[in-house]
């Protein structure tokens, strides 16, 4: 029986892969997602080795074999926060935008995942893990150290999607070793989805709560007007 939860299944519909430049030996470079506001959240390293047709990103949303082309609304340099958004030109009727909270306690909170690792013989692959605490840089940077057997490279850019907040909580930047020293096989790294308001303004923080109680959260949500 499959143990996954049914949000996570949905939120499939959400998560677009972002096509690599020819000539790199992958078919994508990394993941996204649709979050409210009908804009694409993705790290900003993804971008670098992406297919562009002039100045709009290629890419696919999960189960479809459509291109399409979405434009950068803002990014931060790679080395900052690492983080880009971009508005897509066109979506399928079953997009779901994905709600963003941050939660208050993060330590051992379950997570699940979904993203394109660039050597997988399919589109896209499931993981799972928790997280185990949030981390500061030495430059200030912010971001949850998680445990999964699985993300790997490609994940970059993918939701860290929580059942029990019905949402998701952070962006995979990098993984095992990278960005914090870490160096072993299960350790990787995301962007808290509070960093997302330093980069587009148009994100809003409120208060919310889990429908089981357990984990009072912040709200992010998009303005639809640009």
């Amino acid at each position: 029986m499959d143990k996954r939860t049914k949000g996570m299944d949905d939120i499939r519909k959400s998560i677009v892969g972002i096509l690599a430049e020819p000539g790199s030996g992958y078919a994508y470079t990394g993941t996204g997602f649709l979050a409210e506001g009908g804009v694409l959240v993705t790290c900003a390293h993804v971008l670098e080795q992406a297919r562009r047709d002039g100045e709009a990103y290629l890419f696919q949303f999960d189960g479809e074999n459509e291109t399409r082309q979405a434009f950068l609304i803002r990014q931060s340099a790679k080395d900052d926060l690492d983080l880009a958004v971009l508005k897509p030109k066109s979506l399928p009727t079953e997009a779901v935008a994905l709600k963003l909270v941050q939660p208050v306690n993060i330590r051992k909170l379950a997570f699940e995942v979904y993203g394109y690792p660039q050597k997988a013989g399919f589109r896209g692959r499931y993981a799972d893990g928790a997280l185990q605490g949030e981390l500061t840089d030495v430059q200030g940077r912010a971001a949850f150290q998680i445990k999964s057997e699985q993300v790997e490279k490609g994940f970059s850019g993918a939701p860290l999607y929580v059942a029990e907040l019905d949402g998701v909580v952070a962006i995979v930047s990098s993984g095992p070793g990278a960005r914090f020293g870490l160096a072993d096989q299960v350790t990787a790294y995301a962007i808290p989805v509070r960093q997302l308001e330093a980069v587009y303004s148009r994100f809003n923080i409120q208060t919310g709560q889990s429908a089981a109680g357990w984990y009072m959260a912040h709200h992010y949500s998009l303005r639809p007007n640009f």
